[in-house]
């Protein structure tokens, strides 16, 4: 991996911005959870979240389950489910 997640799905976002959209390792919520390698759960504001002080979403969350996908030591991805 190059330090770079591609979104590969994601519901209702048009398809040319999903292709353009990159996300780096420990920078935004996904990033910051790929990078720990640990799950999240938000349940109301993100910025409330220490480990995501200084973090920027794209869109306004009010909560959400994100998770790193890895398979052995490698990380492959991230996925969220976001209310």
């Amino acid at each position: 991996m190059d330090g770079t997640l591609y979104v590969a799905h994601a519901y209702g976002l048009d398809a040319e911005v999903q292709n353009a959209t990159r996300i780096t390792i420990g920078e935004g919520i996904a990033g910051r959870v790929a990078q720990s390698r640990k799950p999240m759960i938000i349940n109301g504001r993100a910025s409330d979240l220490p480990e995501l002080a200084g973090a920027v979403s794209r869109r306004r969350v009010k909560s959400a389950i994100v998770y790193p996908l890895v398979s052995g030591s490698r990380l492959v991805g991230c996925s969220r489910s976001i209310v």
